[in-house]
């Protein structure tokens, strides 16, 4: 597309907001001629939000300044947020925001019929996930402190607030349940490898170090 308009984009400003990798945003501005302002975008909502302006526009560029001008064009679609310079960090942080909403649903899918097989009322689940969510702002903010930190055996060994070993058996300890039912194990399996792979790093034993 960017190839077929190559001649018409002098003194212009391109602002992408097609899906993609951070790597993707930054090939799509090396595809640009010399003097034309880049703005790299990522949409977080579904078209529905975009529709009603109520979803979160992330974006990046070296062009701060075009940002002002076209606010109130972009600003249609939602919420602005500004993630600097560099190009491709508006798409990081839009994975990383959304990929906290999917993992959550994926978890449900997972749970829901064992929910309903143990007769769960939904509005308990609901009550007691809004409170857990809620710690979620204050959580990330820790695990960034402490992954800013040392990162040695000895860190991850020192006041661990759960193992991986704890955490592994948090997962795996429903598998027979699931199995014994017919649920597929797909989510809680997956987690536990993840477990498994960190555990087991460099043929070590690290299934006593902070997850």
């Amino acid at each position: 597309t960017l190839d077929s308009i190559r001649d018409v984009l002098g003194g212009r400003t391109v602002v992408n907001l097609t899906s993609g990798s951070p790597d993707d945003g930054r090939a799509a501005a090396a595809a640009l001629p010399a003097g034309v302002a880049y703005m790299d975008g990522a949409y977080c909502g579904p078209p529905a939000k975009a529709r009603q302006g109520a979803g979160v526009l992330f974006l990046s560029s070296e062009a701060e300044a075009e940002l002002d001008r076209l606010r109130p064009a972009l600003g249609v679609l939602g919420e602005l947020c500004y993630t600097g310079t560099k190009i491709g960090a508006s798409r990081a942080l839009d994975y990383a925001v959304v990929d906290l909403a999917l993992v959550t649903y994926a978890s449900l899918f997972s749970n829901m019929e064992m929910l309903e097989r143990e007769g769960v009322d939904a509005s308990q689940l609901h009550e007691h996930a809004a409170k857990r969510l809620s710690t979620v702002p204050g959580a990330l903010k820790l695990l960034h402190g402490r992954c800013a930190g040392e990162r040695t055996d000895a860190a991850y060994l020192a006041s661990p607030v759960a193992t991986l070993g704890t955490i592994h058996s948090f997962w795996a300890s429903r598998l027979p349940y699931y199995d014994a039912h017919g649920i597929p194990p797909v989510f809680p399996k997956a987690m536990a490898g993840l477990c498994e792979a960190a555990a087991t790093a460099g043929g070590g034993d690290h299934w006593a170090a902070d997850v």
